[in-house]
């Protein structure tokens, strides 16, 4: 058996989110090293997250090179209960989420961030789509 590559990854989760509409929470899981996994806003525009997609793919504006395999996690309408029963787990063993939002989900990972002691920075890339790094790395 072949081993897993980003290239797969990201093609599989291209295809599997068309295919599915981008309606349901899935994640999509590789093995992951610290800081590489990074969070897709399943309600967003099929544009834009096909944007998102190759933006990760590329490298570019997401900080993780364009040789590694981030994890992909679609985020689902339920953003709050999806952090305490899995994001906030994590944001704890990995220190660094990335997410590709709406500005909604924005706010809602601010406060998020905050009740779990991490910082987080946003860079809006296009329209109401944001780019956001949570570092939970606690002095």
């Amino acid at each position: 058996m072949r081993p897993l590559t980003r290239r797969a990854l990201l093609a599989g989760f291209g295809l599997t989110s068309l295919a599915a509409g981008l309606g349901s929470t899935a994640a999509f899981a590789a093995s992951s090293g610290r800081g590489r996994v990074v969070l897709i806003d399943g309600r967003m525009a099929r544009e834009d997250q096909q944007r998102a997609v190759s933006a990760i793919q590329a490298g570019e504006r997401s900080g993780i090179a364009a040789s590694s395999s981030p994890t992909l996690i679609v985020l689902g309408s339920e953003l709050v209960r999806q952090w305490r029963e899995q994001l906030g787990d994590l944001l704890d063993r990995d220190h660094s989420l990335q997410a590709v939002v709406r500005w909604d989900y924005v706010e809602l990972l601010r406060g998020l961030s905050r009740e779990a002691g991490a910082s987080i920075s946003v860079d809006r890339l296009n329209g109401g789509v944001f780019h956001a790094i949570i570092d939970g790395r606690r002095f």
